[in-house]
């Protein structure tokens, strides 16, 4: 999952210094555009290896945007009133309201991957997959509340990382931000990555995926980033105002099925469908489920059309034969855009 993250993406200072001005005047127009709707909040989730650039990161996006707009959150370790309430209740507190970006450095997935990756009785994956499936729950319910969920995970290989601590070290003006916790955890980089990525895999759904940067060169992480919030804001904001729908599809025992739209621009542009199965993936234009009891007589897969789509036909019979990289689908749906509405 990390591989394409580790091929060395750089930005040269003149094609860095000759975008940044234009980015920055249309963050800002997005940003605008949001606060005047307060239809939705954005949710930007900043995780990764340490020293894979999130500070840096989030520092840059906040001086394009307008501060008074974008609330940070560093949230460490949990208080004693915290510990008494749901793990999720700290971080609900510090949801941004309808109109605002809200950034988090600690979030739901800090605790759930360090205490797995430094659990001395080994790995306890059962325990990692009941947290799992709590934030999958929690990022759903954030989602179907109206709320743009952007997820980053800024990845650094292990040569890098090694390289970055050294450098970190070696510059009096930074040898502060390394501490014998973060030489711990470089110490157990494979275990780290072992538990960060089935945490990645696990948690990128349609409603909140991640998006992997790779962290070893500036210029090209906060463009990245900064070119996908600004993706993802436009998207949303041009999306009619209306409210997602449930749909059903019985599967009558086939093993497959396909729901087709016909068009998307990337799965943000989805804005997101809710997939119930055993599993789903997407591609192109098209989301392929494999029902979880399509074993029995009769299977029901649900799932929710965002808001400005619809499903143009009702599920039919397809005979009509695919490439081989495409799974059967004896049952086919097809999603498109509905007009725009007031």
């Amino acid at each position: 999952m990390f591989e394409d993250a580790e091929l060395g993406h750089t930005v040269d200072k003149e094609s860095f210094d000759a975008r940044v001005p234009a980015l920055r005047a249309e963050l800002l127009e997005a940003q605008f555009a949001l606060k005047d709707l307060k239809k939705f909040p954005v949710v930007l989730l900043a995780g990764g290896v340490e020293g894979g650039g999130r500070g840096e990161t989030v520092n840059a996006l906040t001086s394009w945007l307008d501060p008074r707009h974008v609330e940070v959150n560093g949230l460490g370790d949990p208080s004693d009133e915290e510990l008494e309430r749901p793990r999720m209740w700290r971080f609900w507190r510090a949801l941004p309201p309808n109109g605002k970006i809200g950034i988090f450095f600690g979030s739901w997935y800090t605790y759930p991957i360090l205490q797995t990756a430094l659990s001395r009785r080994g790995v306890r994956w059962a325990k990692l997959d009941k947290r799992i499936a709590e934030i999958v729950r929690f990022e759903r319910m954030l989602s179907e509340e109206g709320a743009l969920v952007l997820k980053f995970w800024f990845h650094l290989s292990e040569d890098a990382q090694r390289k970055r601590i050294k450098e970190l070290k070696k510059d009096p003006r930074t040898r502060w931000r390394v501490t014998g916790i973060d030489e711990d955890y470089f110490a157990r980089y494979d275990r780290f990555r072992e538990v960060s990525e089935r945490t990645l895999r696990h948690t990128s759904t349609a409603l909140a995926p991640w998006l992997v940067v790779e962290g070893v060169d500036r210029r090209y992480r906060e463009l990245f980033v900064a070119e996908e919030l600004l993706r993802a804001l436009r998207t949303r904001l041009a999306a009619p105002l209306s409210r997602a729908q449930t749909w059903t599809i019985d599967t009558r025992g086939k093993s497959r099925v396909v729901v087709e739209f016909d068009y998307v621009a990337n799965v943000l542009a989805l804005n997101q469908a809710k997939i119930t199965g055993t599993y789903a993936f997407f591609t192109g234009t098209q989301l392929f489920l494999e029902p979880a009891g399509h074993r029995d007589a009769t299977s029901l897969v649900r799932f929710v059309v965002p808001p400005g789509w619809r499903i143009a036909s009702a599920p039919q019979r397809s005979s009509a034969p695919l490439s081989p990289v495409r799974p059967p689908a004896p049952w086919r749906a097809t999603c498109r855009r509905s007009p725009s509405s007031p």
